[in-house]
């Protein structure tokens, strides 16, 4: 679910009726409780029914409404918004810069810098930066410490 977290398509699941509140929770989690989505169940049959909320709320409600875990269920999750990524830029381009910066420049600078330029916190990328260092076999001190 991570993997789709940032997907801006509309996602669409087909879930099994015993299933369906544990993967609304699974999916506000990954996704963020305000996702909108759509809980259809027993489409194009008698008891149709469709639920409309952001994904928390389903997740709430499918705990205590036992209708919502009957019968065959779609699941129409809400694409990311545009822009709508918790990590500012993308990982692996994060990780590309902060390895260009770091060639050239202490850790602790390197780190201030992609900062600055991506608006990730410090911390998490010098987390990273340090564990880049030491999968490239680097023990040179921090000389901006």
């Amino acid at each position: 679910m991570q993997s789709l977290a940032r997907e801006p398509r509309t996602l669409v699941f087909y879930e099994a009726p015993h299933r369906v509140a544990a993967t609304l929770a699974d999916l506000a989690t990954a996704f963020g409780a305000e996702r909108p989505a759509v809980l259809a169940r027993e489409l194009t049959k008698l008891h149709e029914s469709t639920y409309a909320d952001s994904l928390g709320a389903l997740a709430a409600r499918a705990d205590v409404d036992e209708d919502m875990n009957r019968g065959e269920a779609v699941l129409v999750v809400g694409g990311a918004p545009a822009g709508d990524d918790d990590e500012g830029v993308a990982a692996l381009d994060v990780r590309a810069l902060l390895g260009a910066v770091l060639a050239e420049l202490p850790v602790s600078r390197a780190v201030d810098v992609v900062a600055k330029a991506t608006g990730q916190r410090r911390n998490r990328l010098y987390e990273l930066a340090l564990s880049m260092r030491a999968a490239d076999g680097a023990a040179e001190p921090d000389a901006g410490a």
